[in-house]
């Protein structure tokens, strides 16, 4: 438990710009309280491969992954499962993925939550394009194992 804490004081020191971050006993509890190791993602991709590798990647990392394969099934997930993040690939088999963003960024319930595009397509689905559908960030696939789970706290940590 106490090299849990001090990752976590050290990753408070590390992450909090401009702020300083004292890691006595009395504000151990704060800090603790206030960073978050685990974020609940969901992540659409049609793919298999893809999803089984964004899932082993996130999960090693200590992110707890959920998967759907098409837009109208992350539609029903999104409603039950209330991710604190989304992976969204730009093409899906029943539309694309700015559409679904677009129909996310329209829902009260789903308009702050934080999301990913990725692509193997940046000729067909541009940064521009995905960053005005409401996309919080974009990436082109191939995925790097190495930077995507840098890259998913950062735009988490980011929000809306």
């Amino acid at each position: 438990m106490r090299r849990v804490r001090d990752q976590a004081d050290r990753h408070q020191g590390a992450a909090g710009a401009g702020r300083a971050v004292a890691t006595t006993p009395g504000n151990r509890q704060k800090l603790n309280s206030d960073w978050r190791t685990t974020i609940n993602i969901l992540a659409v991709e049609d793919n298999p491969l893809h999803l089984k590798l964004v899932h082993v990647v996130l999960s090693a990392a200590g992110h707890h992954v959920s998967g759907a394969r098409a837009a109208s099934q992350a539609m029903e997930s999104i409603n039950r499962e209330k991710p604190e993040m989304i992976i969204v690939d730009l093409s899906l088999p029943d539309t694309d993925g700015l559409t679904l963003v677009r129909k996310l960024r329209s829902d009260p319930r789903a308009t702050k939550i934080p999301v990913l595009a990725v692509t193997f397509y940046p000729e067909r689905y541009s940064r521009e394009q995905a960053i005005a559908a409401g996309c919080d960030a974009y990436l082109v696939k191939p995925i790097s194992t190495r930077t995507l789970p840098d890259l998913v706290k950062r735009v988490a940590a980011a929000g809306r």
